[in-house]
Parts: structure tokens; sequence; C-alpha cells
């Protein structure tokens, strides 16, 4: 077998198919293949195999045409381990709408206090990154804050512990009887960092009604207008959507082109279009127009919908409960809400 140019950790060959993270590998093929590569790999290594329905953690049920990942188990041992167990009624989000965390420096006042958080932002990081995207700008804004925390930090992490526990069977879910079909929602929080007043872009792109990629990112520049964050935040989101193209032809799954990409900034819609220098927006680096010829070559299409219906704005900021809730029955497979102002394509 041989890596392919995507990605070094996926190799194809003899009928095989391998995926490889460390010293585990998941591989999938015909029978006859599979047995012949098992042999090989056993013979020259000490392996342990496991069950196809596990991976890395990440466990894999399957009900008629649903596909749910989830890490239930690892969950639990997490709220166990940070002691949390009838304090969790109540707690319906994890984070408080509108809090800002201060950054603090200077010397570390509490090892001890430092050492517990910043165990607990690692423990959540992994679920943030495969199979809760509803804890993506969580830890990212935790994240923030490892070097100095104090309680209050403490408390902000504690409460996405209580969250966790409270949402212990949350996780991705696909429909293979749907069309395969990619969608994006692409979302901005201008200057909501207010010690730095950088802004905070988030995205989730779909897959056959459930969540395949996703991220919470700081901008590294300070946007001037809303308008410029959205558009920087778009520009994150397509070329991710760029490799996730590359991956699928690779494993030779078919996708419909354009990809919409769902955005709620109209002026956005406006600069995707017009290529002309403006007085608002002729600084930005030119990097950030590489939408624009995404959408001239037909891969993706970028279209308008309501703030309401954005499930990325999950991934941009603390929503009060019942954004929170809706938001997240869209990440859990629940078909996006197009609501569809204007489509913006090459003219």
């Amino acid at each position: 077998m041989e890596p392919t140019d995507v990605d070094q950790c996926y190799f194809r060959g003899q009928g095989l198919e391998l995926v490889l993270y460390v010293d585990d590998m998941f591989v999938t093929g015909p029978k006859a293949a599979l047995e012949r590569f098992e042999a090989m790999i056993m013979k020259r290594f000490k392996t342990r195999k496991e069950k196809g329905d596990t991976f890395l953690g990440v466990h894999v049920e399957r009900n008629g045409s649903m596909i749910k990942l989830h890490q239930r188990d690892y969950t639990y041992k997490l709220v166990k381990k940070f002691r949390v167990d009838d304090t969790t009624e109540g707690v319906s989000v994890p984070g408080q709408n509108g809090l800002h965390l201060p950054r603090l420096d200077g010397k570390v006042e509490d090892l001890k206090l430092q050492k517990l958080y910043r165990s607990i932002v690692g423990s959540l990081m992994y679920l943030a990154t495969m199979t809760r995207p509803d804890l993506a700008f969580t830890v990212k804004e935790l994240s923030r804050h490892l070097v100095n925390p104090n309680q209050t930090h403490l408390k902000a992490a504690m409460q996405a512990v209580k969250y966790v526990a409270s949402t212990l069977d949350f996780g991705c879910e696909y429909d293979t009887a749907t069309p395969s079909n990619m969608h994006v929602s692409v979302d901005a929080d201008w200057a909501g960092e207010s010690d730095t007043g950088k802004s905070t872009s988030g995205f989730v792109v779909f897959w056959h009604g459930g969540p395949l990629s996703w991220g919470s990112k700081t901008q590294t520049t300070v946007a001037h207008s809303s308008c410029e964050a959205e558009y920087v935040a778009l520009d994150l989101a397509v070329r991710d959507v760029m490799y996730l193209l590359q991956l699928m032809t690779a494993i030779g799954e078919p996708v419909t082109l354009p990809i919409p990409i769902y955005e709620d900034n109209q002026s956005v819609l406006y600069l995707t279009r017009k290529c002309g220098n403006h007085a608002r927006t002729k600084h930005l680096n030119v990097k950030y127009h590489y939408c624009r010829s995404c959408i001239k070559e037909g891969t993706i299409s970028v279209i308008k919908i309501g703030t309401e219906n954005q499930t990325s704005d999950i991934l941009t900021k603390w929503l009060p409960k019942h954004l929170h809730e809706r938001h997240c029955q869209k990440l859990n497979g629940s078909t996006l809400n197009e609501q569809v102002g204007e489509i913006v394509g090459d003219d």
C-alpha cells in the first residue's frame, strides 16, 4: 500500500484502505485481503485486534441508515475524573452568554489550580476535536488562559464539564439514505475578544446531514468591520472545503458542485462578487480573495441565510440557552433550514 497525496496517513492498495494514527490503524476491504494483511502485520509486530466499531476512543453506532459517532465512555470517565455527579442539573450551555474571561499576565499565583485547569481543558479538547463541535468555541476560549488561570477561569472550565455531564449522549449523526451533498455554515463574532479587539471565525461543514469538519479560531489580525471579520472567516471555511474535496476525490466519493456556503452578512456577499478596490476593503490581504476564484470556477457558491438559522454561530461565542439548543439540534444531524435570499456565483 502507498500513502495518498492528500493525506500521508491514508493508505490505499491491494484492495484495502487504511488510516494510520501514531500506532493505531483502521483498515477496511475484502475479507480475504484483510486476513492476508492481518497475518503479515501480526507476524512483524506485536498487535492487539479490536472490534471495528471503535477507533481512537470514538464509538460507531449503526441503526438502519443512521450512523452515530460518539465518545460516551470517554465522556463518562472525564466527568468522574473531575468529580461531577449531582451538580449537573440545569447546566444546559457550556459557557455563560456575554462572559469575557480576563487575560492575566505576570507570575503564576497557584500552580495547583493551573495544573487542574490545564487537565480540564486538555480533556475537553479531545471531545471538541473529535465528536463535539458544540464545545469548539468553549475549548478555544478556555485555551487562551492556560498560562495563568484564576478561579474565574476554573469556574468557567467546570461549567463546561458540568455541561458535558448533562449531554453524555451528544455526538455526530449521519443519514446514509440522504444525498451526500456537502454544505457549509460560516460565521464570525466581530471584536469578540475584548482584551485584543480580535474576532472569532467559526465554520462547520455538513455531509450526509451531520458535521464532517468544523473550526473555531481567533483571527490573527484586528478586523475593521463585521464585513471584514466575516470575509476572513469565509476564507478559513473555503480552504477547509478545498481540502475535503481532495479527500473525497481520493476515496472516490462524489461531491455535487458548487458547494453551498451559507453566509448571513450581506456585505460579504457583495464583496465576493465585486472584485474592485473599495475604501473600506482595499487594505485586505490578497489571500482572503481566494474565495472569488473558487466561485468563478464553480466549486462553491455563497448563499444568504438568516442570522437566526446560522448554525456556525455556536462556534463564535457563548449563546443564550434557546439559541444554543437550537443549533445543537442541527449539529446532531438535523437538516439545515435553508432560508435562501441570494446565491452568489460567477456573473
